[in-house]
């Protein structure tokens, strides 16, 4: 039996807990949210280390990927610092391979994207899938907006790589609320930015930054994210939304985050703690198994 704890600074009403079959192997996987409260996120990273196989880092991140380059948080490195024994993931190796694969997968599974005009409202936070995406639609980046509150798109993906090596040094040594909701403020809409909304035919994101600041109207949209709800995906038909694709499988009603996932796959690959960044192409052979696959919801 393996156990995946998944430690979030997202709200408690979203917790989970479930058993299951991965790759002939059996899973107890759980979330815990804390509510925005560093102090408890640490005690509970204390509590269980060594007990379970490996931890996610929900509701936040430890690594931000531009090209080849890990930027760490040094406030989420904080609250980590002391997990000696039971592996530690964020989701980013997830991000690196499956994430940057999905814009394929859904052509492959006839749905257009190609030429399609898209809304990335945080690409820093989700690059590699920006990346492959702007190689293949129209894209526009919301960052400036969502994360500094500068009113500014950017169409140039070259231009958000260039922000982020000149500000990601800097940023990443800020306190993690600084630029990413914690807590019930996860839970919050409140519509911004709705022409960029409007004009796309794809949102693609964290579903935190949907959910943030997504308008009342999003008919016909296709929605590229992960770490939904059965209420997420409410939220996201009552709004018209046409299809939802996540990079995660659906577990019992939900699909859990990127965090989730390579904890899975760090734990069927049999890797330590302090392996963690270590050759991500080994997760391949992993995302494979049929019970690890994207998940391709039409609500319309």
């Amino acid at each position: 039996m393996k156990n995946i704890l998944s430690v979030s600074f997202g709200s408690s009403t979203r917790d989970k807990k479930v058993e299951l079959e991965i790759g002939g192997e059996q899973f107890v996987i759980e979330r815990k949210g804390t509510d925005g409260n560093k102090a408890r996120a640490r005690v509970t990273y204390m509590k269980y280390d060594g007990i379970i196989d490996a931890f996610g880092i929900g509701g936040t991140d430890l690594y931000f990927c531009i090209e080849n380059r890990l930027y760490k948080l040094k406030d989420t490195a904080r609250l980590i610092e002391n997990v000696r024994r039971s592996v530690i993931v964020d989701g980013v190796g997830i991000k690196i391979t499956r994430e940057a694969e999905m814009p394929e997968f859904l052509e492959k599974q006839g749905i257009k994207i190609k030429g399609k005009k898209a809304f990335v409202p945080c690409a820093v936070d989700r690059y590699p899938l920006a990346k492959s995406l702007s190689k293949v639609a129209d894209c526009t980046f919301g960052d400036l907006m969502t994360t500094l509150g500068i009113p500014i798109a950017v169409k140039d993906l070259r231009v958000i790589k260039g922000l982020a090596y000149t500000l990601l040094p800097f940023i990443t040594k800020l306190p993690i609320e600084y630029f990413y909701p914690l807590g019930e403020k996860q839970e919050k809409n409140t519509p911004k930015y709705e022409r960029y909304f409007k004009d796309a035919e794809i949102i693609a994101s964290d579903f935190h930054f949907i959910r943030r600041y997504a308008p009342k109207d999003l008919e016909g949209k296709l929605i590229i994210t992960n770490t939904t709800t059965e209420k997420d995906i409410q939220f996201l038909k009552e709004r018209g939304v046409s299809i939802v694709a996540t990079s995660t499988p659906v577990i019992d009603g939900r699909t859990f985050g990127t965090n989730v996932l390579e904890a899975v796959v760090c734990s069927l690959l049999g890797r330590k703690r302090g392996e963690e960044t270590k050759n991500y192409a080994e997760y391949k052979k992993i995302l494979d198994y049929p019970e690890l696959q994207p998940c391709i919801r039409r609500l319309d």
